[in-house]
């Protein structure tokens, strides 16, 4: 949309980016070695101008100008947004997407959509390494939020703080009945903030 020969909105458009932050309400629940979320996660920041079926990014006065004559319509693109979570150790930094399920919701102002993803995660910790048990360890709870092209990572809070699983021993699900050794605890733990470009790798 914008070229290397306009520095001003380029920078303006980095601005906006950095600015965008990921907001997520989740409510955490675990069973045996099961492990379900239920998330909401919006952009901040983020705003689509309606226009009968088309959905415009309203973009940030500085550039309006520059973008003037670009198609800002967002409504091929805005189904396709979602969330993305994953658990990242905090002993070595290997992380493992979860399957998640993301609908969204435009909201029902008639002149500015506001893009809200809702998604559910439901996962085996038996199986949450790529297939395999989930090493022993604390495992940060994070999302990746993306819509329309735009994305931020963050944490999944509680309280004000990360959501760490404590895997006792590797997860593994034997005969229907709860593996030994599997959750010993979920808790909150300060102190990493975790607002960066996620690393997405499942292994």
């Amino acid at each position: 949309m914008l070229r290397a020969g306009e520095p001003d909105a380029l920078r303006t458009l980095a601005v906006f980016e950095n600015g965008l932050k990921a907001r997520v309400r989740a409510r955490v629940r675990h069973e045996d070695d099961e492990l379900a979320l239920r998330l909401t996660a919006s952009l901040g920041g983020l705003e689509f101008e309606r226009d009968e079926a088309a959905l415009r990014w309203i973009a940030p006065p500085g550039l309006r100008e520059p973008l003037a004559v670009a198609d800002l319509d967002a409504a091929g693109t805005l189904p396709a947004s979602h969330v993305q979570v994953y658990l990242h150790s905090l002993r070595d930094g290997s992380e493992y997407l979860l399957p998640a399920t993301s609908v969204l919701d435009l909201g029902e102002d008639p002149a500015v959509a506001r893009p809200v993803l809702r998604t559910r995660v439901r996962a085996s910790l038996a199986t949450a390494a790529g297939g395999a048990p989930l090493p022993a360890g604390d495992w940060e709870l994070r999302a990746v939020v993306s819509v329309a092209g735009f994305s931020h990572a963050r944490s999944i809070r509680r309280n004000g703080a990360p959501y760490v699983l404590t895997i006792a021993e590797p997860g593994r699900a034997v005969g229907g009945r709860r593996a030994a050794g599997l959750l010993r605890r979920v808790r909150a733990r300060r102190g990493l903030a975790a607002l960066r470009p996620a690393r997405l790798a499942a292994r």
